[in-house]
Parts: C-alpha cells; structure tokens; sequence
C-alpha cells in the first residue's frame, strides 16, 4: 500500500475516464526528513458513490523502499511537517470539526492534538529552530450579511453588497480575510499570545485562489 490505489492502466486493458483519475488519487508537497532517508507526503482520495474524499499521510522510507502509512483515519489529515530533530510530524487534522494542529511520532504512535484555538488553523509553518509557529487563519472584518447589518434581522439569510468583489473564483465573498498570525512554538504546542502580523487589512495572505505556504516568507 501507498496510499494509491491499483489499477492496470496497460493500454487496451482498463478505458480512461475521469473517475479512474478520482481513483487513483492526488499527492501534495512532499516533505524530505532533516536526515534526508524519509519523506513525507498526503494523498487524497474520493468516493464517487458518497461524493466525499478524504486525505491521509504516508512516509515513504528512501534507504528501506517502504511505504507506511503515519495517519490513516476516516478525519482529514493534511500538511505533514517534521520537527527540527525528525522525530515528530506535525500535521492539521479536522477531527471534531475543526482543524487544529496534532503530532504523531514518526513510527506512527503518540497521536495527539497540539491546539484547540477558536478557528480553524488553514495553513502553518514551524522555524527552522522549532522555537516560533505562523499560522493562517481567516479573521471576519466586514459585515455583508443582514443579520450583522441589522441586529432586529437575527435570521436573515441576505448578503447586501455595494462593490464588486462579492464573489471572487469560486467563492463568494462573507466578511472574511486569511491573516497571518505568529507565536512562540515550545514543546510541539503554541505558547504565548497569537500576534495578527495583518491587523484590520483587508486583504487575503496568502493570495485566493491558489495561494498556499510558498507565498509565506
């Protein structure tokens, strides 16, 4: 196993349609140990008959050739990230409904959540020394909705727009901006206060649609 599923792609063998591509599911941003010998990767999957997918990790062992699964439940695990000394990964995970930081050990025990803030951690990086954390979060400025506009409107469903970036790519546009924010990182876990290093900007970092870490510096 590998995270992928089998198929015999040989021509003549299996038509090409584009639930085979679902099928054989997509990686991301492979990471390599500090020691170089291992590297990390997700690999999401779907399941066309309950239109779902679900995103899992892998370690892929350079010197043994061996694949093993680190994170494999029905909860979406994202973003492996090694600690200085390569013997933790960090990853987000949505178990209970928000994504919040957890570790696991690099032989796959020692599971356990890092974080419980309010909002959902989006995208993370940990310094080179494993002393400070940045993470994205989405920060509510603006008000479209009714119910904000008009506190005697508690159930109103409207968006009331007065500019043009009501809708933006593939997603309509609800008062919010990913911000950065910065801390101290000790013993796996956030220390101290959040810093919004983007306080009151109307702006998103990193960049909507596509933006992700590689825009972070």
């Amino acid at each position: 196993m590998s995270g992928f599923t089998d198929l015999d792609l040989h021509s003549g063998t299996t038509n090409t349609d584009p639930g085979i591509s679902l099928e054989i599911g997509q990686s991301s941003r492979p990471q390599v140990s500090p020691t170089g010998d291992k590297v990390l990767y997700s690999i999401r999957t779907y399941n066309l008959a309950t239109n779902k997918g679900n995103t899992d990790i892998w370690m892929y062992d350079i010197r043994k050739n061996l694949v093993s699964a680190i994170s494999t439940d029905s909860s979406n695990e994202s973003m492996p990230r090694w600690s200085s000394d390569g013997l933790i990964i960090y990853f987000l995970n949505d178990t209970g409904g928000s994504s919040q930081l957890w570790s696991v050990g690099v032989d796959g025990t020692n599971k356990k959540q890092n974080s419980k803030l309010e909002n959902d951690i989006n995208l993370y990086g940990i310094s080179p020394s494993g002393t400070m954390i940045w993470i994205a979060q989405d920060v509510k400025l603006d008000n479209y909705f009714g119910r904000d506009k008009y506190s005697d409107l508690p159930k109103s469903t409207g968006k009331i727009y007065d500019d043009l970036m009501m809708r933006h790519w593939d997603s309509w546009s609800d008062g919010s901006y990913s911000h950065i924010f910065v801390a101290s990182f000790e013993n796996g876990k956030i220390s101290g206060r959040l810093t919004d290093i983007m306080k009151d900007e109307h702006y998103d970092s990193p960049m909507k649609p596509d933006g992700g870490e590689e825009q972070i510096n």
